[in-house]
C-alpha cells in the first residue's frame, strides 16, 4: 500500500504504469471517495506539452458518466 498525500488525495495502490504516468487507486478527501489518480513520471513533469496532453485527457474524463 502506497499511503502517499498530496493535498486532498491520499494514494491507496497502484493500479498501472505507462509511458507518462502511473495511475493509483486513491482516496478524494474533497469528494470523500474513491478516484483513479493519474501522475506524470517525474521526468516529464516540466514538459510543457505533456502536461497540456494529460489536462485534456482530464477535462475528457471529467465528462464521462456512468
Amino acid at each position: 500500500m502506497t499511503n502517499k498525500t498530496s493535498s486532498r488525495f491520499t494514494d491507496l495502490s497502484p493500479l498501472g504504469e505507462g509511458g507518462m504516468a502511473s495511475v493509483y487507486r486513491a482516496h478524494d478527501s474533497s469528494f470523500n471517495g474513491l478516484v483513479a489518480l493519474k501522475r506524470l513520471h517525474s521526468s516529464l513533469a516540466h514538459d510543457e506539452v505533456e502536461k497540456k496532453r494529460l489536462l485534456r485527457e482530464a477535462r475528457v474524463c471529467q465528462k464521462l458518466r456512468h
